[in-house]
């Protein structure tokens, strides 16, 4: 059952727990007014959306040095690292470019109305555009490049809700926004069965997943479309062309112990492409991985690492 259910971070969020797990009516709301408060206040401190959110306020710092929160610094060093270990693949310096192409406001506002897809002049950064001091949370952002968390920073979020779900005391649960999601615990008896949805049918489902005690998330250029003079355009970047990728796979979904992890591989590999995107999964630490492709081919692989 659902023991709550909204909006946020542009996409529906809901807390299940098993059928056989009653939760008490006034727990519930306990729960369900908690998690609400703590995504609305970590939305507040990494959306790009949010003009006073504190990561808009550092995209406006103009190359200075700046006090940060240090809510924020722990997201961005996260960001920074995900960005080194990918040789720029993952990238979180992509925020001037998403605006360019449209996407500058949340998805839900984004008009049907035709939006200009200007022609891009990025030049991908040969190293990080961002310092982070080593102990203070103080940082500084190259100017001409701003920050867009995006997927990292949904699934931080997701992440620090599943934690505070657990240490209020529950022990079994999925924690799901979008399709990003942590599963804690089993569905009574069996573990959580996840559906993995059709690109080509989005109510329909390629296959389903067993998942205990693991985070999965979903990467997809089907979704979050919107339409420009040059046609439709979707939010995953190229991040050496500034402009929608225009990989064979349409979805890429990870299965890993850790949300934020699984949600920079399943960029990644979405960019890669099927046969890069592939092979670098097999080198990752994630359990299982399925790629979807443009041709409606389907790949699901356990990794042994």
């Amino acid at each position: 059952m659902d023991i709550v259910r909204f909006r946020a971070m542009g996409t529906d969020v809901t807390v299940h727990v098993p059928d056989v797990y009653h939760v008490p009516d006034d727990v519930g709301e306990l729960l369900a007014d908690g998690v609400q408060r703590l995504i609305s206040e970590w939305e507040s401190i990494l959306s790009r959306f949010h003009p006073d959110s504190a990561l808009s306020r550092f995209n406006r710092t103009n190359g200075h040095w700046v006090d940060v929160d240090p809510r924020l610094a722990a997201v961005l060093r996260l960001a920074d690292q995900a960005f080194a270990e990918t040789h720029g693949w993952f990238d979180p310096y992509l925020g001037e470019d998403i605006r360019r192409i449209g996407y500058d406001l949340s998805f839900e506002q984004l008009t049907v109305t035709y939006r200009p897809l200007e022609v891009s002049e990025r030049i991908a950064p040969s190293k990080s555009p961002l310092t982070l001091h080593a102990t203070a949370s103080r940082a500084r952002l190259e100017p001409g490049y701003e920050v867009d968390l995006g997927g990292i920073g949904k699934g931080w979020i997701v992440r620090q809700a599943a934690q505070w779900l657990e240490q209020a005391g529950l022990t079994a649960f999925i924690c799901n926004a979008g399709g990003d999601m942590v599963c804690r615990g089993m569905n009574g008896d069996e573990p959580w069965t996840i559906g993995v949805l059709d690109p080509f049918a989005p109510q329909a489902t390629s296959l389903t997943l067993s998942v205990r005690d693991r985070a999965v998330a979903t990467s997809g250029t089907y979704r979050r479309r919107w339409m420009t003079t040059n046609g439709p355009a979707h939010h995953l970047l190229d991040p050496f062309t500034g402009l929608p990728t225009e990989s064979d796979v349409v979805s890429c979904t990870i299965v890993h112990r850790d949300l934020v992890r699984a949600e920079v591989q399943a960029k990644v590999a979405l960019l890669l492409g099927f046969e890069l995107g592939q092979n670098w999964l097999s080198q990752q630490d994630c359990d299982e991985w399925v790629l979807i492709t443009s041709s409606r081919e389907v790949l699901h692989q356990c990794n042994s690492l």
